[in-house]
């Protein structure tokens, strides 16, 4: 669903496209605030995130002129959203010594790069979720790979005892993780 398709469905409150919203960028949501501002308890997060949320479905519901523009990802506009609740959170509670980041703007030159980053961290921290749920060995072998051991070192370090093995070992754990984030991304 294209983001423009999807503040209008909101704006209509049809639940097809308030369930994609929620199931979409409800995690997306929780790292931006893990993200911006550190640590936090469940409690928190979940405050904060009902507030994004809230802030967003009601931009779209009250401001019939609201949309998003062609260079504007809804992930940039979401993460926005996030800084400027957690700001007043944060200020709220007297909370001093905090770095924001600023209002997205059309013409900033670095929203691209901070957009850019956003993914990739994003991204990063979808991968760093996925493995965290596998079981201690293909943890441990993951673990080798991602940080440069050679094949034959991982073979003296791990059960496995040939080349063929240990490849197709690798393939079927990369196919887990891959179905996990596939599995993360749809819920």
């Amino acid at each position: 669903m294209k983001k423009n398709e999807l503040i209008e469905g909101i704006r209509k409150k049809d639940e097809k496209s308030v369930k994609y919203f929620l199931d979409n960028y409800k995690k997306m949501i929780k790292f931006f605030i893990i993200k911006i501002g550190g640590n936090k308890n469940e409690l928190e997060i979940s405050e904060i995130s009902s507030d994004v949320i809230y802030t967003f479905t009601n931009k779209c519901i009250n401001n019939p002129e609201f949309k998003l523009y062609d260079n504007c990802k809804m992930s940039t506009y979401l993460y926005n959203i996030t800084s400027n609740i957690i700001k007043k959170y944060h200020s709220n509670r007297n909370i001093k010594n905090i770095v924001y980041i600023g209002e997205y703007t059309q013409g900033n030159s670095n929203s691209y790069t901070q957009e850019f980053d956003f993914e990739i961290d994003y991204k990063t921290f979808l991968l760093r979720e996925s493995i965290k749920s596998l079981n201690d060995s293909d943890k441990k072998l993951m673990k080798l790979f991602i940080d440069g051991y050679s094949t034959e070192d991982i073979l003296k370090l791990s059960s496995i005892k040939n080349k063929n093995s240990l490849k197709t070992k690798k393939y079927k754990i990369i196919k887990k993780i891959k179905n996990i984030i596939k599995t993360n991304i749809a819920h």
